[in-house]
């Protein structure tokens, strides 16, 4: 009898402690360690990786603190009745985790719900519907509700029960597929909410778990993936911004991003390539590799069209180059051309692309250290030889600018290039205003369509203007900047070419954005919180240093609006909002992702 009140004990202590722990360790750690994750940008097959982990961690710990438990208590006579205390306590916590999970709309659980989110025509996904919710939804004109919530969890369970009751009163069919978070590939549930959604794709449901995140979030993206829908907002406008990198590499957008290039998707990267409608894939694999062979496989179940091209990385053949960028010209649909990573190969069809003119020959060049190629298309150097004039004409290169006024001891080099063919120009540039002409002078040279050398400034000032091509080029370092503090606040790098954060002073606009490459800034307006004043320093500001700025009021539909402006052109842009509403703008421009 002892024994089994000892083993009583201890296994209403094991599942008490274990339930009650469980639910405070998901609402208080592992709900808002999810939510930093995502807006750090972790995809969510990195985010499953963790959280598994947390959650097996926890039911080991479980059972190390049960033995705990047992060993150093309920072995001990003396210690007996405080074992019987603390598991009366745990149960207590249990019963009140019990109850505060079933009403749902207690101010705990409200906090770490997610919202409401109409994401196709078809679908909608959010959290636990009460009864008013579903009547709501009826009214609406929803033909049923997905319920992800699983039978294995005890409160689920109870509520599952409930909300198939509410259902039937509100008249609303409840379908369910059972689906635990972290673990488990809940492969039987995914494939019958597709069989059930092929079968009637005229009507509507509501899909939810409890909190209405991570099953919810799993099943959005890996439904709309297997089934091509694209995601629109309220109104039917495209509600996705192209990601400007991918884990692999940076991701480039031509001819209204119907042309997208960039390395080879992630898991989670196919599904965002699928919701753009791309409907064609150029691929630059090595046919024998194991990433060709799967995307053959995703191609053929995603009824994508797979072209496979060659290309040398070091010597790439001309003609074949035509050839690959006359096909990404004419495929007559979204197209999606990839390497493995952001290789020279990509550089080149994206220099082609971009400027209709052939790569630098790199082979070619003159031998020297104090070269530095900035993209496939611009060198930076000291002065050349006529010898070195002719190499330069030799690796393709078009146009040589030098820069100072100095002309007495560059006529020979004028002369060579000129009997060659090559344009030479030569540009002044002013000492007390050398940031700012070295940022105009970038943006020259990469509107230029053809391969340039430049020289003629100390390697310090050169070393500069690589610094603002590349940015521009490329985008902004993270490194450099992420969460830099200014005087007003602090500036965030969400994306390879945006920059978030507050108004700057007119030092900060060269320290900041002139040096860093930043070609366009958009102000986010907010009458409550932003003055007309400070609204018209960084007018000032931008007409003093040349940069366009879009003003932009935080009206109704304000959001679409900065959609439209972000995903418009391929600048490096700065962000101008309050601090106040920072992470609220934020997070409406994660949204669009």
């Amino acid at each position: 009898m002892k024994r089994i009140k000892h083993f009583i004990l201890w296994f209403l202590f094991l599942s008490t402690f274990g339930f009650a722990g469980g639910g405070y360790f998901l609402l208080f750690l592992i709900v808002p360690f999810e939510e930093w994750l995502v807006n750090n940008g972790s995809t969510q097959e990195q985010i499953d990786d963790i959280l598994k982990y947390f959650v097996f961690g926890w039911i080991a710990f479980g059972f190390i603190v049960s033995f705990v438990y047992y060993w150093f208590l309920l072995r001990k006579k003396k210690r007996v009745r405080i074992a019987t205390v603390i598991a009366l306590f745990t149960t207590l916590n249990a019963a009140f985790i019990f109850y505060l999970f079933m009403n749902t709309n207690s101010a705990i659980v409200a906090m770490s719900r997610g919202e409401v989110e109409e994401t196709t025509e078809q679908l909608t996904f959010g959290p636990y519907p009460d009864q008013s919710l579903l009547k709501d939804l009826e009214q609406q004109g929803y033909d049923g509700v997905i319920t992800l919530l699983s039978t294995t969890i005890p409160f689920e369970n109870e509520l599952l029960d409930q909300e198939l009751e509410n259902g039937d009163e509100v008249g609303l069919t409840i379908h369910s597929f059972p689906m635990l978070p972290w673990v488990g590939d809940n492969a039987q549930s995914i494939n019958g909410i597709i069989d059930l959604l092929k079968t009637n794709p005229d009507k509507r449901y509501y899909v939810h778990c409890y909190l209405g995140k991570h099953r919810v979030d799993l099943i959005k993206q890996t439904i709309i993936q297997r089934l091509g829908e694209e995601t629109t907002s309220d109104d039917g406008t495209r509600r996705i911004l192209i990601p400007s990198e991918f884990e692999r590499g940076h991701v480039y957008t031509f001819n209204n991003e119907s042309i997208m290039l960039g390395p080879y998707p992630s898991e989670e990267e196919w599904f965002k390539i699928l919701r753009l409608n791309v409907k064609v894939i150029v691929t630059l694999l090595d046919e024998s590799s194991s990433f060709y062979q799967e995307e053959e496989k995703i191609a053929e179940e995603q009824g994508l069209i797979l072209n496979s091209f060659k290309l040398d990385s070091d010597s790439p053949d001309l003609q074949q180059l035509d050839m690959i960028v006359q096909h990404i010209r004419t495929a007559g649909h979204k197209i999606y051309v990839h390497d493995f990573k952001d290789s020279k190969k990509i550089r080149y069809i994206e220099l082609m692309l971009d400027k209709g003119i052939y790569p630098i020959n790199k082979k070619a060049l003159p031998d020297s250290k104090v070269m530095q190629m900035v993209g496939e298309s611009i060198v930076l150097g000291s002065e050349p030889s006529e010898k070195q004039v002719k190499q330069l004409k030799q690796a393709r290169i078009q146009k040589i600018i030098y820069l100072g006024d100095d002309l007495s001891n560059i006529q020979s080099q004028i002369n060579t290039a000129r009997q060659l063919g090559m344009d030479f120009e030569t540009v002044s540039i002013k000492k007390e205003r050398m940031i700012i002409e070295l940022h105009k002078l970038a943006e020259r040279l990469n509107s230029l369509q053809s391969q340039v050398y430049v020289y003629g400034l100390e390697s310090k000032s050169m070393g500069l203007l690589q610094t603002i091509l590349e940015a521009m080029n490329y985008g902004l370092s993270k490194d450099n900047l992420h969460e830099k503090m200014v005087e007003k606040g602090s500036l965030h790098v969400k994306a390879r070419r945006l920059m978030v954060g507050p108004s700057l002073k007119p030092a900060e606009w060269q320290s900041i954005l002139i040096q860093n490459g930043v070609t366009r800034v958009i102000l986010v307006h907010a009458a409550s919180v932003q003055s007309e004043a400070e609204i018209e320093k960084q007018k000032e500001s931008a007409k003093e240093y040349g940069i366009p700025i879009q003003v932009i009021e935080m009206t109704e539909g304000y959001d679409q609006k900065l959609l439209n402006q972000l995903s418009s052109t391929d600048d490096t842009t700065y962000l101008i909002v309050a601090n106040e509403l920072k992470e609220m703008i934020i997070k409406d421009i994660k949204d669009f992702r």
